[in-house]
């Protein structure tokens, strides 16, 4: 997993941001998510401001191969 977040020093601040979790690949033939991902984070990890607004209010964890029915 991978967790993209603003650091911060203060622990109340840190509670009280909220979590979204993404993830993509469920199933192995969906490759389309993975373009969607790369886009995301992208985005996130830019030095953008609309980006740095998001990671300044959230926390965003992202899972990026989820193999829920492997055997």
């Amino acid at each position: 997993m991978l967790t993209i977040t603003s650091p911060t020093t203060k622990t109340a601040e840190q509670q009280t941001k909220k979590g979204v979790v993404l993830t993509a690949r469920v199933h192995p033939g969906e490759t389309n998510a993975s373009w969607m991902m790369k886009g995301l984070l992208d985005f996130l990890l830019n030095d953008s401001a609309d980006a740095k607004v998001k990671r300044k209010k959230k926390i965003f964890f992202f899972v990026i191969l989820f193999l829920a029915s492997s055997r």
